[in-house]
């Protein structure tokens, strides 16, 4: 009998399901590290929109550094260089950013060109959102609770927020490959499997902007580890 392959990818947070070049047999992964002085994280002046927004004590995320390990949360990591040019199927998962106690959540997403993103309101009925880019201006509430659209050009990225409630933002970038990965609250990250080759891995943070630039090589079964590092001054 035929020995049966399994192959196992490895996912990025917030993207397509599973990656689409071959062969797909190299892992690069890591942490994003803050050097420097923690950040004080601030709490949001929601007025009279506080209760409606279940918002007391809340605070901004534009920085969220975990001060156990120093791992920095909602940075996207992405390939912006090192990639085959192909073209390559858009996934059929919808991205979704969901509007949540007057927060997005996430607060950074990635999707491909062509993939379909939603945003959604599970905020309570008296509550209304507008939600705004440069390429969409929505109302949600009680009656409209979903909008849906997609994008046809790279965003690198595109800032979304709320008119009524002004401290909400969230960030989505629109990437032509799924070699991609938000870090979660330890700073972790792992990009889809790659092809073997020599990538330039970038690092993006809201605040610090593009704050770490690699280039690596991964070979056929190998994984590669490196942390992204910003450091304050």
């Amino acid at each position: 009998m035929r020995p049966i392959a399994v192959v196992v990818f490895a996912l990025g947070l917030v993207g397509p399901a599973a990656p689409q070049d071959a062969p797909a047999t190299g892992v690069i992964k890591g942490r994003a590290v803050l050097k420097g002085e923690l950040p004080k994280m601030k709490k949001i002046p929601m007025g009279e929109k506080q209760a409606e927004c279940h918002g007391e004590g809340k605070r901004y995320e534009t920085e969220v550094v975990n001060a156990a390990n120093r791992g920095i949360k909602n940075v996207f990591v992405r390939v912006k260089a090192g990639l085959p040019a192909r073209k390559r199927d858009v996934p059929k998962e919808t991205v979704t950013v969901t509007q949540k106690e007057c927060t997005y959540v996430p607060r950074v997403a990635g999707l491909m060109i062509g993939q379909t993103f939603a945003v959604t309101n599970q905020d309570g009925a008296d509550v209304t959102h507008n939600i705004k880019s440069s390429h969409f201006n929505w109302m949600q509430s009680d009656k409209i609770r979903r909008h849906e659209t997609t994008f046809a050009e790279k965003e690198e990225p595109l800032r979304v927020g709320c008119e009524i409630h002004g401290w909400m933002v969230c960030w989505v970038w629109v990437l032509d490959h799924p070699y991609f990965a938000v870090t979660d609250a330890d700073g972790a990250w792992t990009l889809p499997a790659l092809p073997p080759g020599e990538y330039e891995i970038a690092a993006w943070q809201e605040t610090y902007g593009e704050f770490a630039v690699h280039k690596i090589k991964v070979a056929a079964g190998e994984t590669k580890e490196i942390d992204l590092v910003y450091e304050r001054k």
